[in-house]
């Protein structure tokens, strides 16, 4: 009987232990994120021979680092014995920029991108190492307006796909962090550009593959 009893309350213990797993990385959360981003492209100018001779034509590798924030919102449910499946959006009300000169010498101009307002959906499977944390991997859609200087048209949106593996830890029962690293590749980035050169012709501005590379965590809650 005393063994009976025994052998039910370990059972009942791995339940419990099981459950409060599951509890843990499931049902709605919110969340407020930081990031250390690298955003790089490979940026090259054509077209508009100005005095001297000069094309005025060029490429090089541009890239600039800063700092970013944004809101996680997502619903996490159980798929199997210890994996779950979040599905949700961030949003990033701030704003960065791509910029670097050209390698030529004859070009003196800087090819600079701003993006900003950026939001992203994603879906995102976690794996229990123990009742407290989870291994996380995601992919994700992205998309944000895109600006540039001095230019008569473009670039407009832009859009991207993406891919993220980190790690979640709960601090509490509802409270918990994450921290990830985060990276998207978004389309190519066309504009025309604008010369203040009255003896320049247009010229195209073309930044290829942008990419944006983040260290990221994230502090909240679960509902």
């Amino acid at each position: 009987m005393k063994k009976i009893l025994s052998t039910t309350a370990i059972v009942s213990g791995l339940l419990v232990i099981g459950s409060a797993s599951q509890a843990q990385f499931s049902g709605p959360y919110l969340g407020v994120s930081a990031s250390v981003a690298a955003a790089t492209t490979e940026a090259s100018k054509k077209g508009g021979a100005v005095s001297g001779g000069n094309t005025n034509e060029g490429s090089g590798n541009a890239g600039q680092a800063f700092p970013l924030a944004a809101l996680d919102l997502g619903y996490s449910f159980a798929a199997a014995k210890g994996t779950n499946i979040a599905i949700g959006a961030t949003y990033t009300p701030l704003k960065g920029k791509i910029e670097g000169k050209s390698n030529d010498s004859n070009s003196g101009n800087s090819h600079n991108v701003e993006i900003k307002d950026m939001y992203t959906v994603y879906i995102k499977p976690s794996f229990d190492i123990n009742k407290d944390a989870a291994f996380l991997l995601g992919a994700s859609y992205s998309k944000a307006s895109a600006s540039a200087q001095n230019i008569t048209s473009g670039p407009g949106d832009l859009e991207g796909y993406g891919f993220s593996a980190g790690l979640r830890v709960m601090l509490t029962k509802d409270a918990f962090i994450s921290t990830e690293a985060v990276y998207t590749k978004f389309d190519n980035v066309t504009v025309t550009d604008a010369s203040t050169l009255k003896t320049a012709a247009t010229r195209t501005i073309t930044a290829k593959d942008p990419t944006l590379i983040e260290g990221r965590i994230t502090i909240g809650t679960k509902f």
